[in-house]
C-alpha cells in the first residue's frame, strides 16, 4: 500500500520542514509526484505490463535513434515495438478556466512527436500510443499484448 499525500496535508506539515513544504508546493509534474510519494504514469504503466507478464525484453527510456536523442517510454528492441505515454496536464487557473499543458499539447510538441514517429516508421518500429484513459480502462495492455504476439513475443 502506498501513502498518497497532498502538499497541504497535516501529515506533510508535521513530517517536513517549511523549506521542504515550500519545495513541494512549487514543484510541478513528475518532480511533485515524486516529492509526494505517488507513482508516475510511467510507473503505473510498467506495473500494468508487469502484471500481464509483458516486461520480458522491455527497456525503459530506450534511445532508438542513432543521431537524435529520441527515447521510447517503453521498448521491446528485439521486436522493434515501442509504447509511448502521451501525458497531458490539465491546469485550472485562478479564473476557473482549464488549460491543457504538456509536451503533446502544443503545435511544436505535436510536430516533434510526428517527426519522431515518422523516423520510427522508416526504421521499422511499430509504435503504440496511450493516454491516462486507455491506461485506466486497461485497453492499452490488450493492445500491447496483441502487438507483441503479432511480432513473435510469445512464440518458441
Amino acid at each position: 500500500m502506498s501513502l498518497r499525500l497532498k502538499a497541504d496535508d497535516p501529515l506533510v506539515r508535521n513530517l517536513f520542514t517549511p523549506k521542504e513544504q515550500a519545495a513541494m508546493s512549487k514543484a510541478k509534474g513528475k518532480k511533485r509526484t515524486k516529492l509526494l510519494g505517488e507513482q508516475t504514469a510511467e510507473e503505473k504503466l510498467y506495473n500494468g505490463l508487469q502484471a500481464r507478464f509483458l516486461v520480458a525484453g522491455c527497456q525503459l527510456q530506450y534511445q532508438f535513434h542513432e543521431t537524435r536523442k529520441w527515447r521510447w517510454d517503453f521498448a521491446w528492441p528485439a521486436l522493434s515495438v515501442a509504447l509511448e505515454y502521451d501525458g497531458l496536464v490539465l491546469v485550472t487557473g485562478r479564473d476557473g478556466r482549464v488549460q491543457v499543458t504538456g509536451g503533446h499539447a502544443t503545435l511544436s510538441g505535436i510536430r516533434k512527436s510526428h517527426a519522431k514517429a515518422n523516423a520510427a516508421a522508416i526504421n521499422g518500429w511499430f509504435v503504440l500510443r496511450c493516454d491516462a484513459d486507455s491506461m485506466r480502462k486497461g485497453t492499452i495492455y490488450d493492445d500491447v499484448e496483441a502487438c507483441l504476439r503479432a511480432r513473435g513475443y510469445f512464440r518458441g
